[in-house]
């Protein structure tokens, strides 16, 4: 039987809370053409946020298939500063930096290019 250390899962910029961090044109175009993404993002975030797991949510802004840069910042909802967009692999190198830091133990960010 294998046990679950870390649970690490991505999420997106928009979903509950982080709505305020997504700039205005995109807030209103976000349940034009992710209507039925974003519910679902929602329920695999609140069962993951049930779970007794040792877990990190992820939520990045707009993707592109930009170089990496390592310049990632973390944004809150409580900031309401606008997210700008994030390569993939900037994301992918947060993730990996994330799966031995206890950090953000339990915790939804949101991350953005800085």
């Amino acid at each position: 039987r294998l046990s679950v250390r870390r649970l690490i899962a991505i999420s997106s910029l928009g979903v509950g809370d982080s709505i305020v961090n997504v700039p205005f044109v995109f807030r209103l175009l976000m349940p034009l053409f992710f209507r039925g993404a974003m519910p679902d993002k929602a329920g695999m975030e609140s069962a993951i946020a049930s779970s007794n797991l040792d877990w990190l949510i992820v939520r990045p802004s707009g993707l592109t298939n930009g170089p990496l840069t390592r310049n990632v910042e973390l944004i809150t909802t409580a900031s309401g500063r606008k997210a700008r967009q994030i390569s993939r692999a900037d994301v992918a190198a947060f993730i990996l930096d994330q799966i031995t830091n206890p950090t953000l133990h339990q915790k939804t960010v949101c991350i953005t290019s800085t």
